[in-house]
């Protein structure tokens, strides 16, 4: 089943209510929802809550609760702050995986590594720093890869190169130096 209620004026917080009454796909994005991202909406294959107001951590990701059949995440332009929680290995399910324009800071989690089946990882506008994490490599089926934007730093590592299907590749605006690595110049997409 799916629910549509994006492009609206909705706002205020979505109540919490039971995981039954959740739809596969839940597309509530471009309205101004705020507040706390409630836990029922993790029982969905596909969530889109993009442009909206939501302000809590995703710490909840962590919780014993968090084991997801999630494929396409969506929390794009909200007002999400704070570290990335580096628990993303139970959320293997994931395909799409986008969190541009929040202010999220410190590091790409390393735990991204354990996404198999990531397609696109979107992480775009934001404050992120030091480089990109080796696990990212084990990431092999990804096309899109969106990192600028932040304030990552060191060199750009030689074997996003060697990702055989990546097809974009956005790493302006951050504060890379060093040469671009030979390998970069490969991808065949």
């Amino acid at each position: 089943m799916t629910m549509n209620i994006s492009y609206n004026s909705l706002q205020g917080t979505i109540p919490n209510v039971s995981s039954t009454y959740v739809s596969t796909s839940m597309h509530l994005g471009s309205n101004q929802f705020e507040g706390s991202i409630p836990l029922f909406l993790w029982n969905s294959q596909i969530l889109d809550l993009s442009k909206n107001k939501f302000s809590n951590p995703l710490s909840f990701l962590c919780g014993d609760d968090a084991i997801s059949t999630l494929i396409y995440l969506d929390i794009s332009y909200n007002n999400l702050s704070g570290d990335i929680p580096d628990c993303w290995k139970q959320l293997n399910s994931l395909v799409y995986l986008d969190l541009s324009h929040n202010n999220f800071s410190g590091k790409i989690p390393t735990s991204m590594g354990s996404l198999l089946d990531l397609q696109v990882l979107l992480l775009r506008s934001n404050n992120l720093v030091e480089g990109i994490p080796f696990s990212i490599r084990n990431c092999t089926k990804i096309v899109m890869l969106d990192l600028s934007e932040n304030k990552l730093s060191g060199s750009i590592p030689n074997w996003i190169g060697t990702i055989e299907d990546l097809q974009i590749l956005s790493l302006g605006k951050n504060q890379f130096f060093g040469s671009l690595p030979l390998m970069v110049c490969c991808l065949r997409n």
